[in-house]
């Protein structure tokens, strides 16, 4: 196992990993679990690292428009041309017909592909010069919170995972928005990128479509269909004002709170209680979400957290901690 800081990197003295096995690389949004798209021994062991089912199809990630489209059939839509032009690089990944030649373990068995364009310069050039795009999922274990620095992805894989890429904290903290205009504009997955921002750009009213729902046949993303992003210890969210916390939290020794700008308790055994406020706007608390989540979840034995309205990345917070939840009240 070796660890490397993307500061300073000699990118030529490490393309051989690609070439042979997986990487965790750091991306503007989460760590990523990184592969070769054409290299099948390594995109399988993707899935077995992260214990990831065989079902849940990888994001693709591409450092040009030429690349794209190697990987899609047909023509570049021109509302994905709008949202390429003000958003890539960046976190949002667009849903095309894949072309039959991508694997079939990238695509699930889907007759559909997921690609983004990663904002990480080191990495867009790591793939420039591999000239060939990286299926990367997230580089964590599946069901538990993404990794948004790389401590927590050898918190996950130690060993097992030859090639570290330390680019320090993620600055988004969420994964990538997840958009598609096939059939209707939807979103798959709240991201980087707000719905409100994305219906200004098209000029259209988009849909939300989080559930495990088939869109034009067979079109399922990451983050759909199983558990996601939960702690080993009890998670609660918090939707009611009505919530007494001292009694919810009675019987449990030492108590976790991700407080935020509209979440604040006052909790009278704070000598039990370990509290980390995830920000004062939303994009803080998207930011910090996961790192809060496992960095109490080493202590605690209960996290409580409240919601937060679903304006702005709003939706995606509460997408990701209704997801992680094992109990909302």
């Amino acid at each position: 196992m070796k660890i490397l800081s993307i500061e300073n990197l000699d990118i030529n003295k490490i393309l051989h990993y690609f070439e042979k096995d997986v990487v965790v690389i750091p991306t503007e949004t989460v760590y990523g679990l990184a592969a070769a798209i054409n290299n099948e021994n390594a995109l399988k062991n993707i899935y077995k690292l992260k214990r990831r089912p065989s079902d849940n199809p990888l994001i693709v990630h591409v450092s040009s428009i030429e690349m794209l489209k190697t990987v899609i059939e047909g023509e570049i839509p021109k509302v994905y041309e709008k949202i390429i032009e003000n958003f890539w690089p960046g976190p949002i990944s667009l849903l095309f017909k894949a072309n039959k030649n991508v694997s079939r373990t990238v695509t699930a068995g889907l007759d559909t592909i997921l690609v983004r364009m990663p904002d990480n310069k080191i990495i867009l050039e790591i793939i420039e010069k591999l000239n060939i795009p990286l299926a990367a999922p997230s580089a964590n274990l599946s069901g538990k919170p993404s990794p948004s620095c790389v401590h927590h992805t050898i918190d996950d894989f130690g060993e097992e995972c030859p090639l570290y890429l330390d680019g320090g904290e993620c600055r988004v903290g969420l994964e990538s928005t997840v958009f598609t205009y096939l059939n209707s504009p939807a979103i798959l997955r709240p991201g980087g990128i707000c719905i409100e921002v994305l219906e200004k750009l098209i000029g259209e009213k988009i849909n939300i479509n989080y559930s495990v729902k088939k869109i034009e046949n067979q079109q399922i993303c990451p983050g759909q269909k199983y558990k996601h992003y939960s702690p080993n210890n009890k998670f609660v969210l918090i939707i009611s004002d009505s919530v007494n916390i001292e009694e919810l939290v009675k019987e449990y020794k030492k108590v976790g709170i991700l407080t935020h700008y509209d979440f604040k308790p006052k909790m009278k055994r704070e000598q039990d209680c370990e509290i980390i406020y995830l920000g004062n706007k939303p994009y803080e608390v998207a930011m910090n979400l996961f790192k809060g989540l496992r960095k109490l979840d080493e202590t605690c034995d209960i996290i409580i957290t409240k919601g937060v309205s679903i304006e702005m990345e709003g939706e995606a917070i509460m997408d990701r901690v209704k997801k992680a939840a094992h109990m909302i009240i």
